[in-house]
């Protein structure tokens, strides 16, 4: 049995096939403007998910998920998609990779599972949709490549914390990649895969590809996974229809602090020289009687710092960590002194 017909008869006994011929049929007979498709791009587990849901409720708009899966895509797997790793230089021609994406960016590509949810209200707005938003966690190495290429109404690439990220795909098994032969399922991620596709990647310094030849842990082959998806953005020049989301603002600060003129204004410059401190939130918690109000306000500088009321150490945290919002906080003494790092 050839591949195409493995996927279609496992997908057919397993889905049924109404839900599928359904989706070939209305996808077929749309008229899809790919200027008008939406991208939402990032790495595994990263919240892409999350990202498609919140813009699937765009009037006018319904989705595609994930063709460049070989699994539920076999045409991507013919066209020489090869799942997460995917990577051309962006001067390198590819005919069968740029008429297979645009076929998805139009719309023309099926998949062999029916994503949408098998409801009225779902299948009313499938039905009514004539624009296109696509959810990737297997093209982040080929955006340069793709953008030289196609124009699209917006790019959305999502970036989460590279700890929770990893602690995601460990925990989930899910890696974004699948075997290379039927039957096409997930696979776990191997060292000796990533250190070739590293090897492929155009521009990479010899003396890092050396330290990620050593890798044997599978924390530290999803982190190299991770970084090769994000490497591209060294020296990208994002187009205007770029926007960058961050999952989740990872941190808050709470400082409490009372009669700290001497101390205070090292702490608040040692923060500022702390790699990207510009987005996290700081709360000094000021219960003060001498002049360290004044020094916060001329040491603030770029931090994002709100003085509230303090008191007691206790009741300082606690008034700060009721305004956090982030899912971490962090407290420091007004007197502690940071490394640059």
């Amino acid at each position: 049995m050839n591949f195409e017909a493995y996927n279609y008869a496992y997908h057919l006994a397993t889905f049924g096939n109404i839900p599928y011929h359904f989706q070939k049929l209305i996808l077929k007979n749309k008229k899809i403007d790919s200027k008008d498709t939406i991208l939402v791009v990032g790495t595994p587990r990263s919240g892409t998910t999350w990202l498609l849901e919140l813009l699937d409720t765009l009037p006018r708009y319904t989705y595609q998920n994930e063709p460049l899966n070989g699994t539920m895509f076999p045409e991507a797997k013919k066209a020489g998609f090869k799942s997460r790793g995917t990577y051309k230089p962006p001067e390198q021609d590819w005919i069968e990779g740029e008429k297979y994406l645009q076929k998805v960016f139009t719309g023309k590509a099926t998949g062999l599972i029916f994503h949408y949810r098998w409801n009225p209200k779902s299948i009313i707005s499938f039905l009514s949709a004539d624009k296109l938003i696509i959810k990737f966690v297997r093209l982040n190495r080929l955006l340069p490549w793709v953008i030289k290429r196609f124009q699209v109404r917006h790019i959305y690439f999502i970036i989460r914390h590279p700890c929770a990220v990893i602690a995601s795909q460990l925990k989930t098994g899910f890696h974004g990649y699948e075997r290379p032969t039927p039957p096409l399922r997930d696979i776990t991620l191997t060292a000796e895969r990533i250190i070739r596709e590293a090897s492929e990647i155009q521009g990479i310094e010899s003396q890092l590809l050396k330290k990620i030849q050593k890798i044997e842990k599978m924390d530290e082959i999803l982190a190299v996974a991770l970084g090769l998806d994000h490497l591209f953005l060294n020296d990208f020049k994002k187009p205007a229809n770029w926007t960058t989301i961050v999952y989740e603002k990872l941190l808050t600060i709470v400082i409490p602090c009372k009669n700290e003129e001497d101390y205070i204004p090292h702490l608040l410059d040692n923060l500022q020289s702390q790699k990207g401190i510009e987005q996290v939130k700081i709360y000094i918690a000021d219960a003060s009687t001498d002049n360290t109000r004044n020094k916060i306000v001329e040491h603030t500088g770029s931090l994002d710092v709100t003085i509230i009321q303090g008191g007691p150490v206790s009741k300082a945290k606690n008034n700060g960590a009721q305004l956090a919002e982030t899912p971490y906080l962090l407290f420091i003494d007004a007197d502690v002194r940071f490394f640059v790092c």
